[in-house]
């Protein structure tokens, strides 16, 4: 499952089930069924993003995001 990660300038960390836009210090997202605007405000957001621990990935930038993160089932044998 490929999703995407992204910091705002005031140190926020968040992961998106659709690559955000970054908009005045922070990011947005249109949404995956009918390319509407969602607020990262918004709490109908039907699981379109959710907010990190902000002292994960440290070289996850405001300058750099968003970036591409891939989440892997690992089978246990």
């Amino acid at each position: 499952m490929k999703l995407w990660i992204a910091r705002s300038k005031k140190g926020a960390l968040s992961l998106y089930y659709t690559k955000p836009e970054k908009f005045d210090g922070g990011f947005f997202l249109r949404s995956r069924y009918d390319g509407e605007i969602i607020s990262w405000y918004s709490h109908n957001t039907e699981g379109e993003w959710m907010r990190l621990n902000p002292n994960l990935y440290p070289e996850v930038t405001y300058e750099n995001s968003p970036q591409q993160v891939e989440i892997k089932l690992v089978k246990n044998e």
